[in-house]
């Protein structure tokens, strides 16, 4: 844990005190469940949202009777399939000779099955209003911020073949397996995204039902939206590594890959 998860742990603590001390507010505890994805507009790659889940826990604290503030934490697992394109791809890459080359990455069913562990910290402003004596509609929004604790991922492919092109010396290489280039077949890897805090905007309504003595339960629909980027590629370049002593090469991932280049 580091230190700034600390800092945003102890914060969240520090307000659920003084809401706790006002006696103004309540506690919730819960489950969600839903289909999620993580996107990426690069036409190459093709991801499907799968289900997901998370348990959180919060306080809200009761600005007048229909307006409340509240913050927590959760614990959430995204999951989600992704396939590339049958395509060649190239990178900038230097061999352990200090030569620079273009590094092409022929892939042919290639696949990932990527899962995101993550704690979140919402910040959101609440609405609710009491329809009768016993039920209550209820509307948030607010912002979250996503502190990623692992996301790993599964590869597997037909067949994903290397090669290296040298344009000082005009020179292609491909089959040499003992400096990194050749094929693979039925390629199988995992690996894991170096991964970076992020943001994102959140919505959720529902219906609040109460139930004896001061609790209650509540069902509802939420909806949350990445506004910044959790996967910090800029330490790679590649979808598959360049390992000069020799194949096998292991895979990058599809988010690894710049395609600036």
């Amino acid at each position: 844990m580091n230190n700034r998860f600390k800092n945003i742990v102890f914060a969240t603590f520090f307000i659920f005190s003084n809401m706790i001390f006002a006696q103004k507010g309540s506690f919730y505890v819960s489950v969600q469940a839903g289909t999620n994805k993580i996107e990426d507009t690069t036409p190459f790659i093709v991801d499907s949202g799968a289900f997901s889940g998370s348990i959180k826990a919060g306080y809200i604290y009761n600005l007048n009777a229909v307006f409340g503030i509240g913050t927590g934490i959760e614990y959430m697992q995204y999951k989600q399939d992704v396939n590339l394109n049958n395509n060649t791809y190239t990178s900038v890459m230097v061999d352990d000779t200090g030569s620079a080359f273009l590094y092409n990455q022929e892939v042919s069913g290639y696949s990932e099955r990527q899962t995101l562990n993550a704690f979140q910290v919402p910040l959101f402003i609440q609405y609710k209003k009491e329809l009768n004596a016993t039920n209550s509609f209820y509307f948030r929004i607010g912002g979250k911020l996503l502190i990623p604790s692992k996301f790993k991922f599964n590869a597997n492919a037909n067949s994903i073949t290397t090669s290296g092109y040298y344009p000082d010396f005009n020179l292609e290489i491909t089959n040499l397996p003992s400096n990194g280039f050749g094929t693979q077949r039925d390629f199988q890897e995992s690996n894991t995204y170096k991964t970076k805090l992020a943001y994102m905007a959140s919505t959720e309504l529902g219906f609040d039902f109460k139930l004896k003595g001061m609790n209650s339960i509540y069902v509802g629909m939420f909806f949350d939206y990445g506004l910044s980027n959790v996967v910090d590629n800029s330490d790679s370049n590649s979808i598959v590594t360049y390992n000069p002593s020799g194949l096998p090469n292991n895979s990058n991932g599809v988010y690894s890959y710049n395609k600036d280049i």
